[in-house]
């Protein structure tokens, strides 16, 4: 038996992340990431440590400690909110609020680093803030100058608004909150209209204006709410008409009785937010596999005959997962070519009611809602996108793009020539036809039957052309000898090919063997020329003959001479043909076999 032992290693990746670092009177929020790229598992504890001195911020950490497995990625999220809104500054820039993040290892392995310094900016509050601040002091300066008035100079005071504010720092839309106010306001018996206005940031009207009529008291709209004390109205729990999300900024202004010193006098509220409703969200999208492959009528055939099971149904299938799907309204599904062509009707899924009837066996209620294999219908081969868009309940997300999957595909089967036949048989590569001459050539009939995808292209070749996958054609021949080629090509839509072919060759069973007939009319053109040679021959000896009794009577200049020797004979002495040279024969020209 043999053991390895793998040696440890301690990696271990950290990274300070700030997602909200500027704060007016929300939450700062930092997020640290601890990724394990060794083979150990690693136990860190995080601590946070304020470096400022008066401790003017809370802390609060997602998890005080933290198991990160091997090749494992955790996320620590450290939120930060001042304490007393007192300490914020009132004008120029910022306060920066130091802290520092240090990280222990439970089993005290190498870290490195091991702390973090962060910074958290405390926004200075706005210009129009720092109006009670310059009316207190104004209030201040102008004390001395009010007793000389009340007692020399007394005019009857105006209504002043001393508090206003909302009642709640945080409000939800998906609660149904509405804004309330509160406020306190002096001399009311100078007072004699009220009116509340909610604005944007810049100013512009987001609610309708709330007046009070106080000509003759504190309306009655408002007794429920009120308490009087003497002169001065504190009010509780005044319901604006703030409902919708969004970050409103409220405004009171107050319009004094006619009379000598009358002023009005106006306060804003910080602002405050109404959260907006969590929308459904696709953080997942997509198929089962990326490619697809249809099936073979054939093969699926033979495993039904072998094993009688139903026929797989190959069809692309879709998984999601949606987030909140408790604002869910509808989902929108429909597939479309890599060209933006739609090729499935829009399938609406109505969510109202709950998860609707078609998706019960695909799609688990919870958070997320999940939901696995759902069938499109779509069996066609080709490339295929499929788009799904969430609709939330008051449709805010409406005209947001849907979430899209990458390029599925669904392959053609493989085509298949099943069967290709001559007059009910199998063709063979060679098909020999007897004819006879001058009656009608015996009847050729041509079937096959080809399993392929639709779109795929079936010829036979010479004639017809293309054909359709399963047929029959009758083949016409001519009654005469020759030599067919006839083929059967598959070509799918991808471009692959399978071909078929035989040679159909017709002849004549009572003609003689090509190879006799050249054979018997080579011999007849050797025996012509042969006798034409010798009749050739026979006339030149004739003619020789004659030349030689002329000679005996007028002896030739070249004429033996008796002095020679015996048995010499003279030069250039011409045979009998009358020729220098032996005779011989003349070339034939044969017959091609």
């Amino acid at each position: 038996m043999l053991y390895l032992e793998i040696a440890p290693i301690y990696q271990l990746q950290t990274e300070l992340r700030s997602i909200i670092s500027r704060v007016q009177s929300k939450t700062g929020i930092y997020q640290l990431r601890l990724t394990n790229t060794g083979n150990t598992p690693r136990k860190i504890n995080v601590k946070v440590q304020e470096l400022e001195e008066n401790h003017i911020c809370n802390y609060t950490l997602e998890q005080s400690q933290a198991l990160i497995l091997p090749q494992q990625t955790v996320a620590v999220d450290l939120q930060i909110k001042p304490k007393n809104r007192w300490q914020r500054p009132f004008i120029g820039g910022p306060r920066i609020v130091n802290f520092n993040i240090d990280l222990f290892d439970h089993q005290e392995l190498p870290l490195a680093p091991n702390n973090f310094p962060g910074m958290l900016l405390w926004e200075a509050r706005p210009w129009w803030q720092i109006l009670p601040l310059i009316l207190f002091i104004l209030l201040c300066l102008g004390t001395s100058a009010y007793l000389i008035w009340w007692f020399l100079f007394r005019i009857p005071p105006s209504p002043k608004i001393w508090q206003f504010y909302p009642e709640d720092s945080a409000y939800a839309a998906i609660n149904g909150d509405t804004v309330s106010l509160g406020f306190e306001i002096s001399d009311i018996n100078r007072l004699k209209s009220l009116k509340i206005v909610g604005i944007s940031a810049d100013g512009k009207p987001l609610t309708r204006p709330q007046e009070y009529d106080f000509t003759q008291g504190v309306p009655a709209t408002l007794q429920s709410f009120c308490t009087q004390q003497k002169n001065l109205l504190n009010c509780r729990n005044i319901r604006t008409g703030a409902r919708k999300p969004g970050t409103y900024i409220f405004e009171m202004s107050t319009q004094p009785k006619p009379g000598r010193g009358a002023v009005t006098d106006n306060i804003k509220t910080n602002p405050v937010a109404i959260a907006p409703i969590p929308q459904p969200e696709i953080i997942a999208f997509g198929s089962n596999q990326p490619a697809y492959q249809e099936l073979s009528t054939v093969n699926t055939k033979q495993k039904q005959v072998k094993n009688n099971p139903q026929p797989q149904d190959v069809q692309i299938r879709l998984n999601w997962a949606i987030r909140n799907p408790s604002q869910l309204r509808m989902l929108q599904l429909i597939g479309r070519t890599p060209d933006g062509l739609a090729v499935t009707p829009v399938k609406n899924f109505d969510f109202s009611q709950g998860i609707p009837v078609q998706l019960k066996k695909s799609c688990a209620a919870g958070e997320p809602l999940v939901c696995f294999n759902v069938a499109t219908n779509l069996k066609k081969p080709g490339d295929y996108i499929f788009e799904l868009k969430a609709i939330s309940q008051d449709g805010e997300n409406q005209k947001l793009e849907p979430s899209k999957t990458e390029l599925i595909k669904i392959l053609p089967k493989p085509p298949q020539i099943i069967s290709f036949k001559i007059n009910g048989k199998p063709a063979p590569t060679k098909l020999m036809v007897p004819i006879t001459p001058g009656k009608p050539a015996p009847k050729i009939v041509l079937s096959w039957e080809i399993d392929a995808s639709e779109g795929t292209k079936v010829e036979l070749q010479p004639a017809p052309g293309t054909v359709r996958l399963k047929d029959s054609i009758s083949f016409p021949l001519e009654p005469k000898p020759a030599s067919i080629p006839i083929a059967l090509q598959v070509t799918t839509t991808t471009g692959q090919q399978i071909v078929r072919s035989l040679i159909l060759e017709t002849y004549d069973p009572k003609a003689k063997d090509p190879a006799i007939v050249a054979a018997e009319k080579m011999a007849e053109a050797i025996s012509k020329s042969q006798k034409e040679a010798a009749e050739s021959a026979q006339a030149a000896q004739k003619e020789a003959a004659a030349q030689a009794a002329n000679a005996g009577k007028n002896p030739p200049a070249n004429a033996p001479n008796p002095n020679a020797a015996p048995g010499s004979v003279p030069e250039d002495d011409e045979d009998d043909t009358g020729s220098k040279n032996p005779p011989s024969l003349s070339p034939i020209l044969l017959p091609p076999q």
